[in-house]
């Protein structure tokens, strides 16, 4: 019964947001933290933004293993702060207008 409840306001939230441009906002902003972490690299000489190094950052590849890097990224940047703090901020924003 809960269940069926829930499904049926995420969906009713879902299709208003979807009808808003609160939805497109999402969309683009999910998708530049995509590109950001898409655009961050590691290797010997350490951190890369497009193949520019970012040489203050003091972190090569000896220090920290790529898969262990891209997932403190993803853990940090990604969940970190815009699940936690930016779509909540967004979800609120979407709930509370008319």
């Amino acid at each position: 019964m809960i269940l069926r409840q829930t499904a049926a306001l995420l969906v009713d939230a879902y299709r208003e947001l979807n009808a808003k441009k609160l939805f497109w906002i999402t969309m683009v902003l999910s998708c530049v933290i995509v590109l950001v972490m898409a655009c961050l690299g590691i290797g010997k000489r350490g951190v890369t933004f497009l193949g520019w190094d970012l040489s203050f950052i003091p972190i090569t590849s000896d220090t920290l293993k790529p898969n262990v890097f891209y997932k403190v990224l993803f853990s940090n940047l990604g969940i970190g702060v815009w699940l936690s703090w930016a779509a909540t901020i967004l979800a609120l924003i979407s709930t509370a207008g008319t």
